[in-house]
């Protein structure tokens, strides 16, 4: 496995960077460097966002706005999310382990649009019995 490593410091990096290469976000890594081990996906470059933003969770009204960086163990410790967002919460509890929560990020599962997305799910269920 070998690609190129950069780590940017604004989103016009990041822009310029993907429009250049084959490249792959890495914010969490853990779909990634799964896809990555088993050859079903070979980046010729990966980018890491870790150290773009910083991690956030904000509210506006009846909506939740997440930073791309924060993971699911940052939400379930995020007081106001947890009494908001009850069901995602249980859902969010339910996906992995510690260590995945840990790591992972759930604009990461949503960007990685597996059919298995997790949080994208846990979000479209929310939003539909909320009408």
């Amino acid at each position: 496995m070998k690609f190129k490593y950069y780590k940017p410091q604004s989103i016009d990096e990041i822009s310029e960077l993907k429009s250049k290469y084959n490249a792959k976000l890495l914010s969490g890594g853990t779909d990634l460097m799964v896809k990555m081990r088993a050859k079903v996906c070979t980046p010729e470059v990966v980018i890491d966002t870790k150290g773009l933003e910083k991690r956030d969770i904000k509210f506006d009204e009846n909506k939740v706005i997440i930073s791309m960086n924060t993971t699911y163990s940052e939400l379930l410790n995020n007081d106001e999310f947890v009494k908001k967002y009850p069901m995602v919460v249980e859902i969010i509890r339910k996906i992995g382990s510690p260590q995945i929560r840990n790591r992972a990020t759930p604009i990461g599962n949503i960007a990685n649009a597996s059919p298995a997305g997790d949080f994208l799910l846990a979000t479209y269920l929310f939003r539909v019995m909320q009408r």
